[in-house]
């Protein structure tokens, strides 16, 4: 039993490193979308839009 345990052990370390990475990959996402979000309505404000007349 003791290498079914160790088997168990293994699999849920590696689950918990792919939800890791996985929600930082969201939150690293999520961050560059408010970004990009927050800089073209700051270019909209200001008037200098993305070549758009």
């Amino acid at each position: 039993m003791a290498s079914t345990s160790g088997w168990l052990s293994n699999v849920a370390g590696i689950a918990g490193a792919a939800a890791v990475a996985l929600v930082g990959r969201l939150w690293y996402r999520q961050a560059d979308l408010r970004y990009r979000k927050a800089r073209f309505l700051a270019e909209e404000q200001d008037g200098t839009g993305n070549g758009k007349s």
